[in-house]
């Protein structure tokens, strides 16, 4: 079986990723490994060369004690989590509101006033891991056992046991301490490009197929097969249609779309892109890293400043504030500008000749409005 498994990987052409190639990323791929102590070695080492303070999440637990311990052990957010800014995240379990999956990569750029972290995600999306739940609940719906942590793990590295069921961007995976059948398939199966993958070494055991789960496979095939032939597909259709609807689901597409939009009216109402913004001015992150973290110019966060400040009053952002002259300047022109109208930047650039930038009118407004 362990013949057969090198043939399959080698025709569909992962055989070519076993050298030293690397990966053509920015980002450092997700490393996984076969055992805890490597995944946990390289972890421990990445998070400490971050500088600043590790900030602690302990997980919430109830119920049952035997359950509860099964929890601990079948949940990828470990009971005790320790994350800087500028940590490699991976999320492991899937949102509710599909902002993201289990396996969605990003990094930590900061921490919000309830001390979740705000992670920014590879598609360049950013979002608070707030806490979720874990539970194990009986036929009749009462809750046995609860486990509330932020459904996060660093992710330079993971086990592949720990990877399964997610979906990757890109991983280096050492497979030359494989002591399992399916080690392999779990670890390689992973991925979604094939491009994207940096195989660094794979031992006799890591393709092994197991007689029986090939044997289960051939009848899994033969059973799909009648399936496919029991019915048209205009009647596997109809069949779906009516499953969707008698367990709650939309079928009409207009009633898809409005259903999309108040999820996407509910996420906008929850985290504004001005409040993203003020976390990140809270931590005196500079506006250019702010901009850069949140794909966004410095000029765009800069106005942000202006209604931010307008609307928190009593924050302390005053390290965000120009020099004096440079103030001076701006108050001489903007007390000149009717207080009826909207103010108008382009007027005040003008009237002081380019002497003083956009971005920087921009700040002092927000430091000298009413």
């Amino acid at each position: 079986m362990w013949v057969r498994g090198l043939r399959q990987l080698r025709n569909a052409g992962i055989w070519l990723v076993l050298s030293d190639n690397k990966l053509k990323s920015e980002d450092e791929p997700t490393k996984l490994y076969t055992h805890n102590y490597d995944v946990d070695r390289i972890n421990a080492e990445h998070l400490s060369k971050l500088p600043g303070v590790p900030k602690s999440f302990t997980a919430k637990t109830s119920g049952n004690k035997k359950l509860v311990e099964t929890l601990k052990k079948s949940v990828l957010a470990g009971e005790n989590l320790a994350f800087k800014i500028g940590a490699k995240v991976m999320f492991v379990k899937n949102d509710k509101e599909k902002r993201y999956v289990n396996g969605s990569l990003g990094t930590i750029i900061g921490f919000n006033e309830e001390g979740n972290p705000s992670v920014k995600l590879l598609d360049g999306k950013t979002i608070f891991a707030e806490k979720e739940n874990w539970s194990i609940i009986d036929d009749g719906g009462k809750t046995l056992a609860s486990y509330n942590q932020i459904p996060l793990r660093l992710a330079w590295a993971i086990t592949v046991h720990k990877c399964q069921g997610m979906t990757l961007d890109a991983a280096e995976i050492d497979l030359s301490k494989t002591f399992e059948m399916g080690q392999g398939y779990v670890a390689l199966s992973r991925l979604k490009k094939l491009e994207n993958l940096e195989l660094k070494g794979l031992n006799e055991m890591a393709l092994r197929v197991d007689a029986l789960a090939h044997k289960a496979d051939l009848r899994f095939q033969e059973l799909s097969a009648d399936a496919d032939n029991q019915f048209r597909l205009d009647e596997l259709e109809l069949i779906a249609k009516v499953f969707l609807r008698d367990n709650g689901g939309l079928i009409d597409k207009k009633d898809i779309t409005k259903h999309k939009n108040k999820l996407k009216e509910k996420e906008s109402a929850k985290q504004s892109t001005y409040e993203v913004t003020l976390m990140h001015l809270k931590q005196k992150v500079s506006l250019k890293d702010i901009g850069v973290a949140r794909d966004l110019t410095t000029g765009t966060i800069a106005g942000h400043l202006i209604k931010i400040i307008k609307d928190n009053p009593n924050e302390d952002l005053s390290f965000y504030k120009p020099k004096n002259t440079i103030l001076k300047k701006v108050k001489a022109v903007y007390d000149d500008q009717p207080k009826s109208a909207p103010i108008s930047l382009n007027a005040i650039y003008g009237k002081l000749s380019g002497a003083v930038s956009y971005d920087d009118i921009k700040l002092a407004v927000a430091f000298i409005q009413d």
